[in-house]
């Protein structure tokens, strides 16, 4: 199991205030699903519509990429999903450890260093100082932050940032994995590191959610691929019959 609290649901790394309002104790019993999702909808405070009646199920060993264009509603499907955000209407059951990778850099204090950061996430997420001081230097060496390690984050460049907050919210092994675009947004030699230790996460991982742009990705990563299109399932399959099609109609669409 994860270092984290079970049902724990993070943002970055970080648990929400909250376990999520649905979420079951333990693994999945009888369907065999670790995401439950039925007739969901939300709406922002203008108003917008953004998941309209959504049914959505993942089971045990699932990798699912989420499509579509800006405004879809991918991110706000994947920050339900995280207890993020709570749905106008529906039921949203998520089961096991969640780590989210939203925001790289979310929770950490500009006035402490690397290393007191790394321990304030562990503190967050429930794991024993003692457990999480192990961590520190497999995380620091990730991160690749040199001799910043003991410098305040104020110093550091947002690439920095994001490589620490990378590092450390990577250091879980959750249940159940959501990403939003993680591997385009930082630079190509982090990119690579990056993308190999989601590929390691994802095989330990009982379920994935990936939000992204990146087909490429998408299509390594993921063996189903649901494509949204004005908060609506417009299309549910195999990752690689679904992203062709989806690839086809947006190469057309320009």
């Amino acid at each position: 199991m994860s270092d984290a609290h079970t049902h724990s649901h993070t943002h970055a790394g970080l648990p929400a205030a909250h376990a999520h309002p649905h979420a079951h104790d333990g693994e999945p019993t009888g369907d065999d699903h670790w995401v439950h999702l039925e007739h969901l909808h939300f709406r922002y405070p203008d108003g917008t519509e953004a998941l309209r009646g959504i049914d959505m199920h993942i089971a045990r060993g699932e990798k699912v990429a989420l499509l579509g264009p800006n405004g879809a509603g991918k991110s706000t499907l994947l920050k339900t999903l995280a207890g993020i955000i709570t749905p106008d209407e529906g039921l949203a059951e998520v089961r096991g450890t969640i780590a989210t990778l939203l925001q790289l850099s979310a929770g950490f204090e500009d006035e402490l260093d690397a290393v007191e950061n790394i321990l304030l996430v562990g503190e967050l997420l429930g794991i024993p100082a003692p457990r999480m001081r192990k961590k520190v230097p497999a995380i620091l060496d990730f991160a690749d932050i040199g001799n910043f390690a003991d410098a305040e984050l104020r110093t550091y460049s947002s690439g920095m940032r994001a490589r620490l907050g990378f590092s450390v919210a990577t250091s879980v092994d959750p249940d159940v994995l959501l990403l939003d675009e993680v591997l385009s947004t930082s630079d190509e030699s982090f990119k690579k590191k990056s993308s190999a230790r989601i590929k390691e996460m994802a095989r330990q991982a009982q379920a994935i959610v990936y939000v992204t742009h990146d087909l490429e990705s998408a299509q390594e990563l993921c063996t189903r691929a649901i494509e949204l299109r004005d908060g609506r399932i417009v299309a549910d399959g195999p990752s690689e019959q679904v992203i062709s099609a989806y690839a086809r109609r947006m190469r057309n669409a320009k």
